[in-house]
């Protein structure tokens, strides 16, 4: 069959047609991506350096040049001066590793190639006197966690005292940054350089497991939240009346009939959920804290806020009179604060345990054991553990328990979380780590850096909720 030469032309225009329109609709949806998806964005940080680091420093001096840049990447060398250990070196370049790969980059690939890499010097400044090392450097308690950064075209130079001090660094200088799909890292407003030391020696944030079971990876979340912060303690709260979600391998009962007996209700909310963490999800979070500079200290409530406990083993005490009063409408049970029987020697050996558990799977010196709210009306309710305690010369419950506790162990010394602590955290968190330099009344310029450090954080796939409207809101939100 032929054709004429106005057929085939006519259908090769069709086809053209067909081809330009797919053409122009690509391009719409590739403008499109652009405008509303900052992984393809290019946006310029805005002002000088100091307007793009939060928690505020101490000294800034930079330019206000952010085109220009010099490109660092995920592999990049570091050079060490001084007298850093082995270990040490290793978890800076764990750190830096991990921090800038969990960053979601903001640019196409192709960007940042044409920039020069400059050298990465890390120096040890060990001016820290004999107290401040007492725990050897391997905590952040204010410090340690100074640092200096002096940045242009050839070297990027950190002098700190400890690791710590470095990971701060690099936290500061990630707010200067760009970073491409390659993870490059372009780090602008050269040259400058920053002096910057926390306020407070203790910055922290307390998560409570024992009325709320989170999952493994919110707490890392939460914990790399915390790090960019700066804030340096994540304390655990790990038991109390209503869980006991930690595994303990002497005593299994512990957390297999004690993790959310109650269904978690608490303050007239239920959450069913039969959830613990074991041994290894333990170790896992604690790993995770300790590479982004974050001590995790333990808190199990005892001998009162301990219910639980007694769902595995029977050690709680008996006071039936005590509790009438305050059942549970949602489950006809009992939420309130019980305490463990002090009289019983098991009772005294899961403690023990569970310490031994602790000292094994934590890193940090110090553990909370509570010894709050000890609803003294229980005990005297039970008169076994009364009559028991009288045979061993004690009258006074809390004085037993006390010389008890030494003798098993000289050693011991609803919203949801992301609308309800984000934007709280954040406004802490200059005041913990700046207060030096904060006024009375937050102002437009805090409220800004805030706002781009939540989106810094977003940026890191951490689920922030409402929190950039919260912190705008700062009348009735943010102070």
């Amino acid at each position: 069959m032929f054709h004429s030469n106005s057929t085939l032309t006519s259908t090769n225009f069709i086809k053209r047609s067909i081809f330009m329109r797919f053409l122009l609709v690509f391009c719409f949806l590739i403008i499109i991506a652009i405008n509303n998806n900052n992984v393809l964005a290019f946006q310029y940080l805005e002002g000088k350096a100091e307007d793009n680091i939060y928690p505020k420093p101490l000294y800034v001096e930079s330019s206000s040049n952010n085109h220009d840049c010099i490109r660092i990447a995920v592999n990049s060398t570091l050079q060490f001066q001084g007298g850093w250990t082995l270990d040490e070196r290793q978890a800076i370049r764990a750190f830096y590793h991990v921090f800038f790969l969990n960053i979601n980059p903001t640019h196409w690939r192709d960007v940042f190639y044409d920039f020069p890499v400059p050298q990465i010097n890390i120096v040890l400044n060990p001016s820290l006197t004999q107290t401040d090392f007492a725990y050897n450097n391997t905590i952040p308690f204010g410090s340690n966690e100074r640092y200096d950064i002096y940045a242009n075209k050839g070297y990027i130079r950190i002098v700190a005292p400890s690791t710590f001090g470095v990971q701060n660094a690099f936290k500061t200088i990630a707010q200067l940054s760009y970073i491409n799909s390659d993870h490059q890292i372009c780090v602008t407003f050269l040259p400058f350089s920053i002096r910057d030391e926390p306020t407070y020696r203790y910055r922290g944030l307390m998560i409570d497991t024992g009325r709320i079971y989170y999952e493994v990876d919110f707490i890392k979340s939460v914990i790399r939240g915390m790090s960019s912060l700066k804030l340096n303690a994540l304390h655990w709260h790990i038991s109390d009346d209503q869980s006991f979600p930690f595994e303990i391998m002497e005593y299994p009962y512990l957390h297999i009939k004690g993790a959310s007996h109650l269904g978690f209700i608490h303050n007239g909310i239920q959450t069913p959920q039969t959830r613990f963490y074991n041994t290894d999800e333990i170790k896992s979070i604690i790993d995770y804290a300790a590479i982004y500079g974050v001590r995790v200290i333990p808190e199990i409530d005892m001998p009162a806020h301990a219910r639980s406990w007694g769902k595995g083993y029977n050690i709680s005490t008996v006071c039936p009179g005590y509790l009438l009063p305050f059942i549970n409408t949602l489950s006809f049970d009992y939420t309130l604060n019980v305490p463990l029987d002090i009289s019983l020697e098991l009772t005294y050996e899961i403690i023990t345990a569970i310490i031994k558990s602790i000292a094994t799977l934590f890193r940090d010196p110090y553990v909370h054991l509570g010894g709050d709210e000890i609803p003294v009306g229980c005990w005297g309710e039970d008169l076994a553990m009364m009559k028991r305690m009288a045979s061993y010369g004690y009258s006074d419950p809390n004085t037993y328990f006390n010389e008890k506790s030494i003798e098993k162990d000289g050693s011991i010394v609803e919203r949801g979380f992301s609308d309800r602590v984000w934007h709280r955290l954040i406004a802490i968190s200059e005041k913990l780590w700046s207060s030096r330099n904060s006024t009375s009344k937050v102002d437009k310029q805090t409220i800004e850096r805030a706002t781009r450090f939540a989106k810094h954080l977003e940026n890191q796939d951490i689920d922030i909720g409402d929190t950039i409207n919260r912190i705008k809101n700062y009348d009735t939100e943010f102070n």
